[in-house]
């Protein structure tokens, strides 16, 4: 085998048929300078320093070739626009979220289901993160929350015929107020005696219910309500009370049964703060025409 290499266009002659080990006995070096050493043996013809160091970068790149990055199983219940059922099509806390955890050095693998199995399967650790979450005292036990990437304002929406001026007791008695089961709405559980409380399946399910005035009020996150409202062109048929009930932090939640859950939310905090940095967190909620 004959290998010509430029400059010096000497010549690299092996024997076919003989062993590296048995050549390498063979070599001595002339120069204690690794980088300048020419090897010579009687078989074996000068070989010029451009291989010697062609070959050291080759098995340099391979060294250095990246590990594949290991895969988290997410958990999301359908809640546009932040998560979407449909597999083309992320929602904006999908898509941060994704991007957080591949910055932190993971890929992502996402599962859309209803949210109370969103529930059961992370705490169980069958599912390792759950996409949108807010934090509860009685979930902490079993789920780790990052820092909130996202903020949410919980609002009332109404017709114009329901006219609120202030967020009480007495302005709200008397109307009837849809609410989702489970939809963790605060801290703490609101007083909500006198008021006429209404428990529906769905966001999407009360905001129907408003247009057909069986409702006077629903509450919720605006981004949802809207997204709901912009579904059906019902924009100028309903109105927010501008106060808003509370403002949320979004945060993912990390299965405490992986016992690398605060290596996890560690790192995807790490990463918001960097995507907020430079630019590319404001960028991608620019995608969805929303600003955090």
């Amino acid at each position: 085998i004959r290998v010509l290499s430029a400059p010096s266009l000497s010549v690299f002659k092996w024997r076919v048929g003989d062993s590296a080990p048995a050549a390498a006995r063979r070599l001595t070096c002339r120069q204690p300078d690794a980088l300048n050493c020419r090897f010579t043996c009687p078989e074996l013809r000068p070989v010029s320093q451009i291989a010697i160091r062609f070959a050291a970068a080759a098995l340099l790149v391979l060294l250095l070739r990246p590990l594949v990055a290991e895969e988290l199983r997410l958990a999301a219940n359908e809640w546009p626009p932040y998560t979407f059922a449909d597999v083309y099509r992320q929602g904006v806390a999908t898509a941060l979220v994704v991007a957080g955890l591949e910055r932190a050095g993971y890929q992502s693998r996402v599962t859309i289901m209803a949210w109370p199995k969103v529930l059961d399967t992370t705490r169980r650790g069958d599912n390792d993160v759950i996409i949108a979450a807010w934090y509860r005292e009685e979930r902490n036990a079993e789920l780790a929350f990052s820092e909130p990437y996202l903020t949410n304002e919980l609002k009332f929406l109404t017709r114009p015929d329901v006219e609120i001026s202030e967020l009480s007791r007495e302005a709200l008695t008397g109307y009837r107020i849809g609410v989702v089961e489970d939809f963790a709405y605060g801290q703490k559980p609101y007083d909500t005696t006198g008021l006429e409380i209404v428990i529906g399946s769905t966001v999407r399910d009360n905001v129907r219910a408003l247009f057909a005035r069986e409702l006077d009020l629903v509450l919720g996150d605006e981004r949802i309500l809207r997204h709901e409202v912009d579904l059906v062109s019902g924009a100028k048929f309903v109105s927010f009370v501008p106060e808003p009930l509370e403002t949320r932090g979004l945060r993912i939640a990390v299965s405490r049964a992986r016992p690398d859950h605060a290596k996890i939310v560690v790192a995807f905090d790490a990463a918001i703060r960097a995507m907020r940095d430079d630019g590319s967190y404001n960028s991608l909620l620019a995608n969805y025409r929303i600003g955090d």
